[in-house]
């Protein structure tokens, strides 16, 4: 049964990327995580074990819908209600549930040691590896396939309904790639990890997203730091990276506020030039000064930023959690972050992971974006194992 309960949540998992395959809301992908999760419940006889390691991630969650379920309850019974639109708080929050559900249920399978989480997830990286590079191939010879688009007129688009469901994907996996470059293993499979992290580097250039370019390129810029200045072997090494961060810090300060005007003027141009019809800027601008008026709890799930006469997506995770559970949300928000990473090991291609998975949250909205948070858990526990193996040399 623990063996069924595996493929069904992989194959469930490695079809997550792909909602062309949705009906609505739910697809295979989904559907075959949830029965897993049956499946799962039924072999442990309704007892669930949590690996102590996705434990920041189940927490974020739990106080995350408690304070968005506050908020919601004061929009519609103090406010009557004062903001969002119909349907999108119960999308919004029972796709909230799904993602808990799933991260609480890779944590009981995790914690009995069906399989090493490691294992898990590199065939699930390689698999994703593999599909998107044939689908990247195949789009150069036809638009769609079996009905299924896989460009967005020049760009790429996989599967998906919507570009940046693929290149929130395709601006991490590079990095994910590159970690196993370094790690142990015959030349021919670093070869082909090395291949695949300059594919899918490419791909997520050819996704035309400006968050994807932003992504790659501030998560190459995370990694050649973290590369050359930090030490990930040594027994003090946390006290070692953080002060090289800061007088990192310390040297670019000065720096940055002597070019002020210079970075403040190329900053403001990028943003414009990319700002389709000033989108953005109306959208963060009044959704902000919107989520003030609601700050301690905000207004619950769905669709809070007004816009044109109407709310619409923030398009900004921090600024969403703002408008769904208020500062408080935030909060967990920054605790998670800061719990996640000081979970890390100093990896550079892993770090690179996560700054491009923090410029998409900057300029997107990954709650809703489940194969973000597989990645995340994934990334966890990569760092974890591979903390283990560092800590075994040392004792060496």
């Amino acid at each position: 049964m623990e063996r069924l309960v595996y493929v069904v949540l992989f194959v469930g998992v490695f079809l997550t990327p792909f909602t062309s395959f949705r009906l609505g809301a739910v697809g295979p992908g989904e559907v075959l995580i949830f029965a897993s999760a049956l499946l799962h419940l039924l072999a442990v006889r309704g007892k669930l074990f949590l690996d102590q390691r996705l434990r920041s991630f189940v927490l974020f969650w739990f106080w995350f819908l408690s304070f968005s379920l506050l908020g919601l309850l004061y929009n519609t019974f103090a406010l009557e209600p004062a903001s969002g639109r119909p349907f999108t708080p119960a999308f919004d929050f029972f796709s909230y549930c799904f993602v808990l559900m799933t991260i609480v249920l890779f944590g009981s399978i995790m914690d009995r040691k069906v399989v090493r989480p490691q294992v898990f997830f590199k065939r699930l990286f390689v698999s994703w590896a593999l599909a998107y590079t044939l689908l990247y191939i195949t789009s150069f010879f036809t638009a769609a396939i079996f009905g299924f688009p896989l460009r967005y007129y020049q760009y790429f688009s996989p599967l998906v309904e919507n570009v940046h469901q693929a290149s929130s994907i395709t601006c991490v996996m590079p990095f994910i790639m590159l970690y196993y470059v370094f790690q142990p293993g015959t030349l021919p499979t670093r070869f082909f990890f090395l291949v695949a992290a300059l594919l899918f580097g490419k791909m997520a250039m050819d996704s035309g997203t400006t968050k994807a370019l932003l992504g790659v390129v501030f998560g190459t810029g995370m990694a050649g730091y973290a590369f050359v200045a930090f030490r990930s072997q040594r027994y003090n090494r946390y006290i070692v990276n953080a002060a090289l961060l800061c007088v990192t810090v310390a040297i670019m300060a000065p720096v940055a506020m002597l070019y002020r005007e210079q970075i403040d003027h190329m900053a403001s141009r990028f943003f414009m030039e990319n700002d389709g019809s000033d989108a953005r800027e109306a959208l963060y601008s009044v959704g902000f000064k919107h989520g003030l008026k609601s700050l301690l709890v905000g207004y619950g799930p769905g669709s809070h930023a007004p816009y044109d006469g109407g709310f619409s997506d923030a398009h900004n995770t921090v600024l969403t959690i703002l408008l769904q559970a208020g500062i408080f949300g935030v909060l967990q928000f920054v605790i998670f972050v800061i719990r996640i990473l000081r979970m890390l090991s100093f990896d550079f291609a892993l770090l690179g992971a996560v700054s491009a998975i923090g410029m998409y949250t900057l300029g997107g909205d990954i709650l809703r974006r489940l194969p973000i948070w597989i990645i995340l858990v994934g990334i966890v526990y990569l760092s974890r194992s591979h903390d283990v193996s560092r800590a075994q040399q040392d004792s060496i």
